[in-house]
């Protein structure tokens, strides 16, 4: 029951988040209908329920009509989320099984906690501020527990990956198995363009390359503390491990042969100067199959897992009439 008090604790936070009046979202109406699975509808205060803490999240992030399109593009997936559950809650009430009411109260009182203040009256106070009540949310709850057990059963319990199919993936893949080349780096950057004490960055280049000659860790540190205009300046202009692949191609050439404790610069970029030093250095190194098999079974079982939804899914569509009113 782990598994489902996640799911329901997830669906509380939604509930949450749905009570936002000042979403993009409030503009159109809750009770459109925008599919039908076997005659039930699901309209859009179903998806909306499910959807929104999403859209909070991506209201941070874009706007206009990005944040449109992005919104589009989570409430189509949430409604082929609820479509596959009607179909699958359809076989549940062809075969009904018992689930424990007690169950049912425990996710409820998981939700209360969660919500307010623990109690359930709180809880109730919340859901009618959206418009459902607690009736309603125990069939939701009941529906999740049906259709969770019904794709554990069928599509997750039997699902083996065996060591001969591990090993194989792994040999197959030699090149993702291996632990790129990496680089520890300090950045210090002089923009283009005067500062704001209306000093030439080609002259404080100039400085610096001086200032920076035979620099150990903490004195490079200090000097980008007080002169960079770069990332992290704060830290001493640390980057951390970054793989020598993904440098950008200004600092790739010039780190090419570099040794540990190298100072590298100015090198020249469109947006300005940057002085590099070289922290530690890792070679290439193969990931053992020891460390890598816990991963690759991982994804293995899940691969599994999703085909046999997919078979699962398309065997009650075929037996299902749907139709998409969008």
């Amino acid at each position: 029951m782990k598994n489902f008090l996640i799911l329901a604790i997830i669906f509380c936070a939604v509930l949450v988040h749905a009570q936002d009046k000042n979403m993009l979202s409030t503009e159109t109406k809750r009770d459109s209908i925008l599919a039908s699975v076997n005659g039930e509808s699901i309209t859009l205060q179903d998806v909306m329920l499910e959807s929104n803490a999403e859209e909070a999240k991506l209201s941070s992030m874009f706007t206009g009509e990005d944040l449109i399109r992005k919104i589009e593009e989570v409430r189509r997936k949430v409604l082929e989320d609820l479509i596959n559950r009607k179909l699958i809650y359809a076989s549940y009430k062809k075969q009904p099984f018992d689930i424990p009411t007690q169950n049912v109260e425990d996710m409820v009182d998981a939700l209360a906690r969660i919500m307010g203040d623990g109690t359930r009256e709180s809880l109730e106070r919340r859901l009618n501020e959206f418009g459902s009540n607690m009736d309603e949310l125990k069939r939701k709850v009941r529906e999740k527990i049906a259709t969770d057990f019904l794709i554990y059963k069928n599509c997750i319990l039997h699902v083996e990956v065996t060591p001969k199919e591990i090993y194989d993936e792994y040999k197959a893949n030699p090149a993702r198995w291996k632990k790129q080349e990496q680089v520890e780096i300090q950045l210090l950057q002089v923009l283009k363009g005067k500062n704001a004490d209306g000093l030439d960055p080609v002259k404080v280049v100039q400085n610096l390359k001086e200032m920076l000659k035979n620099a150990d860790e903490e004195m490079f540190g200090e000097i980008v503390k007080k002169n960079s205009n770069g990332p992290n300046a704060a830290k001493g202009g640390k980057m951390g491990w970054i793989d020598r692949d993904k440098l950008r191609p200004e600092f790739a050439a010039p780190l090419k042969n570099a040794k540990q404790g190298d100072i590298i610069g100015p090198v020249e970029t469109p947006e300005g100067y940057y002085f590099i030093r070289v922290g530690k250095l890792a070679g290439e190194e193969q990931i053992s199959y020891e460390k890598a098999a816990p991963e690759i079974e991982k994804e293995l079982r899940e691969k599994a897992i999703q085909y046999r939804k997919r078979i699962y899914l398309q065997e009650l569509k075929d037996g299902a009439v749907i139709r998409l009113l969008i």
